[in-house]
């Protein structure tokens, strides 16, 4: 055997020890660098380790129950309540013992006014719906046991929750009138035309008016139509506060009515310059008086 033969023998079983060894691509390699891989394999910290895919561990399922004694109460709606529940089957043992043979699982929904209703229970049910019919009332519930002789053993009490209005709000402020009426109000001249009322007013601010005189009450800013282009811009001003609710309270010398609690709240027209309101506050009996007067002044570039 010539020496190309024995090289080429060589090289085969060197290829085929290489495959059992699973050294890929080895037939890339020189010879010199496949002695060499043979001869001093590499560790096993320093091989790459290709382990097969692992399916992601499923989440555990969420528990049926979590072994705490519990009872939420929400808002449906104006007229219905809902409730959900978990109670420990001892607190229920413990609770027919004492309530004894004959005993019905109750809902007992009480209205915080001072009455109350129970609703039947079915003995695996988890959540009911409650129909109060009373909706702006508070109510909270408690679950139990309804004994025989009309005891009633309860397991738990929920939150306590307040059902929306079935109506719009009959609050109204008195005080949020339209821009004339206010006009009115403040210059004492209930019974005259716009004109005359724009008239009085303008008289009536202009003293107040540092600036000089109002030119324009129903539109303080001047407006000029150009090529059918044109702005118009109002300013408002809100005057609100609250005191006791049987006090007096006046704004540049009218009586501003107060609402149950107390609180009051004045908006009127604000043109340029300023302007001066005093607000006067005296107590039932007139034997305590406080006056504040907020200065606003409005400039229009």
């Amino acid at each position: 055997m010539n020496s190309g033969e024995l090289e080429q023998k060589t090289r085969r079983e060197l290829l085929q020890l290489a495959q059992d060894k699973k050294i890929a691509d080895c037939h890339a390699m020189t010879r010199r660098e496949l002695v060499t891989s043979l001869s001093n394999p590499p560790s096993p910290q320093s091989q790459p380790c290709v382990e097969a895919a692992r399916p992601a561990e499923a989440l555990p399922p969420i528990p049926q129950w979590y072994g705490k004694t519990r009872i939420v109460l929400l808002v449906r709606d104006p007229n219905w309540l809902f409730t959900y529940w978990e109670v420990e089957p001892s607190l229920w043992q413990r609770a027919g013992l004492d309530a004894g043979a004959g005993s019905r699982r109750i809902l007992r929904v009480y209205n915080t006014n001072g009455d109350f209703f129970d609703q039947d229970l079915n003995s695996d049910a988890q959540s009911w719906y409650l129909e109060t019919g009373k909706p702006g009332q508070s109510f909270f519930v408690d679950i139990g046991l309804l004994a025989c002789d009309g005891r009633f053993i309860a397991v738990a009490r929920s939150n306590t929750v307040t059902a929306p209005a079935a109506e719009i709000s009959p609050l109204v402020d008195e005080a949020w009138m339209t821009v004339e009426e206010l006009y009115k109000m403040a210059t004492g001249a209930p019974n005259v035309s716009s004109a005359e009322l724009q008239k009085v007013v303008r008289q009536a601010l202009s003293r107040q008016v540092s600036s000089g005189a109002v030119s324009s009450i129903s539109s303080p800013v001047k407006i000029e139509a150009a090529r059918g282009f044109w702005l118009v811009l109002n300013t408002e001003l809100i005057v609100y506060g609250a005191t006791e609710p049987d006090a007096n309270v006046t704004i540049a010398g009218q009586k501003i009515p107060l609402n149950g609690r107390g609180e009051f709240s004045l908006r009127l027209a604000l043109p340029d310059g300023s302007l001066s309101l005093p607000v006067v506050a005296t107590s039932a009996a007139g034997t305590d008086e406080i006056a504040l007067t907020p200065k606003v002044t409005k400039t229009t570039e």
